[in-house]
């Protein structure tokens, strides 16, 4: 990975909604490469308890494949995230069928990465979606009742 490839959106906040650790690990390395900052939410309502009176740059939401199993609706967890986003790009970020996730623009979300994925044309799509936004959005703030995996330079 190059960072220096994608230095235009530096230290953007992004909110990664990804249950499973070790993917949440890798793409938050990746996008930290290429200068950006990245807090993980491990579920859908950490998400939404990392959304109160916080600005992200850009919303990378994983569906929550228990919910898809238990309610049959992969929407419900991705709609509640995408309504407390606010103005905020929410980008479907799933393993399931994208033929599930046809209707996306449709429902509102800026856009669709399909797992598994390239880590080079991850950042890079990633690096798209936040070309209409300016630069220097601050540093997230997460509050009190939520205790996210925040990048090494956010910690203390």
């Amino acid at each position: 990975m190059d960072a220096t490839r994608y230095p235009a959106h530096a230290s953007q906040t992004i909110l990664l909604v990804e249950d499973e650790p070790s993917i949440a690990a890798l793409v938050q390395e990746a996008l930290r490469e290429a200068g950006h900052r990245v807090i993980v939410a491990p579920t859908p309502d950490d998400a939404l308890t990392a959304l109160t009176g916080v600005r992200y740059a850009l919303i990378l939401a994983d569906t929550a494949a228990t919910e898809t199993v238990t309610s049959g609706d992969p929407w419900v967890s991705l709609d509640q995230v995408r309504r407390a986003a606010g103005p905020t790009p929410v980008v479907i970020f799933t393993a399931h069928q994208p033929s599930l996730f046809a209707a996306w623009r449709e429902r509102g979300f800026a856009g669709f990465i399909a797992k598994p994925f390239d880590l080079d044309d991850l950042v890079a799509q990633v690096t798209g979606y936040l070309g209409g936004q300016a630069s220097g959005v601050p540093p997230a703030r997460p509050s009190a009742s939520y205790a996210p995996q925040l990048d090494d330079d956010l910690v203390g």
